[in-house]
């Protein structure tokens, strides 16, 4: 039988295709089968700072990018209150983060900074809620694990339209700010 160039082609396409779906599973695959540690690198080249103990909602672990944004940005969107940004715990930072995304037009914003890092090649990076950037600190930067600097950090967690939550990784506390102020952003993603 005889095969025409595009069939070739195609047949070549769906090679190549099924390939990658194959290589993307077993990286998938070989990230939940192994066991990551609280304090050492994880499969990002990020900190993981964090274990449930148990793969649910299709996570287990967090993971603290390996280095700050290089600038310091604003929270952003003062004045405007968005609702579905308040999420405080454990769990919360990415749907508050992509809650900001989606309401603040502003550029620059420290969401925006978080969501848009590609470390490790990965792409699903946003920025930490209230408890998860407390975790960062108490697992990590108490540690004096993952060069964090003695300044303030933004959270997700918003507090009211003028005000966001941010940590002290100085002086230990957390409380909120004026979302014009301008801190240090560390993203993080779960898997």
């Amino acid at each position: 039988m005889k095969i025409t160039k595009s069939a070739g082609i195609i047949l070549f396409l769906l090679i190549i295709s099924s390939t990658y779906i194959f290589i993307s599973n077993l990286n998938m695959a070989d990230a939940k089968e192994k066991t990551w540690v609280v304090g050492k690198r994880g499969p990002a080249g990020g900190w993981i700072f964090y274990d449930k103990g148990e793969y649910s909602d299709g996570w287990r672990y967090f993971e603290a990018a390996p280095d700050d944004h290089p600038v310091k940005v604003t929270w952003g969107c003062s004045g405007t209150s968005i609702p579905a940004a308040k999420g405080l715990s454990a769990g919360t930072g990415k749907a508050n983060t992509e809650a900001i995304i989606k309401k603040c037009g502003e550029q620059g914003i420290a969401a925006r900074a978080a969501a848009d890092y590609r470390g490790g090649g990965k792409n699903d990076w946003f920025l930490p809620s209230k408890t998860e950037l407390n975790g960062m600190f108490e697992n990590l930067h108490s540690r004096k694990i993952g060069g964090f600097a003695n300044d303030k950090y933004w959270s997700s967690s918003e507090d009211s339209r003028s005000l966001a939550w941010f940590q002290s990784f100085f002086y230990r506390y957390q409380t909120e700010d004026s979302k014009d102020e301008k801190k240090r952003v560390r993203a993080m993603r779960v898997f």
